[in-house]
């Protein structure tokens, strides 16, 4: 898997619904490479929902990663016409998600 030179990995523990702890690993921006300002593709985060909803998370959450990177994409002050549709398709998403739930 490629992450980049600007991501870290980082251990984590997660909590399934029943109840069962596991280790995992997730990948952070190192806080000198962080900036701001930037959008979020939906294409990106449709595959973090679907790996989400693949593994039984609940739709609450899976709103929530949407909100967030809703909310990144409003505040975006680069390239803000292609943020600006991210965040329809997005809510398209969003929609589709709670219409399962």
């Amino acid at each position: 898997m490629v992450i980049g030179d600007r991501y870290e990995p980082t251990a984590i523990r997660v909590r399934k619904q029943t109840g069962e702890v596991l280790e995992a690993t997730t990948f952070l921006v190192k806080p000198d490479e962080c900036r701001k300002g930037f959008w979020t593709s939906f294409e990106y985060v449709r595959h973090i929902v679907n790996g989400l909803r693949d593994h039984g998370v609940s739709e609450d959450w899976i709103a929530h990663v949407l909100e967030v990177a809703i909310k990144t994409n409003t505040q975006a002050t680069t390239e803000t016409t292609r943020a600006a549709e991210e965040i329809r398709l997005l809510r398209t998403l969003l929609k589709v998600e709670n219409r399962n739930m």
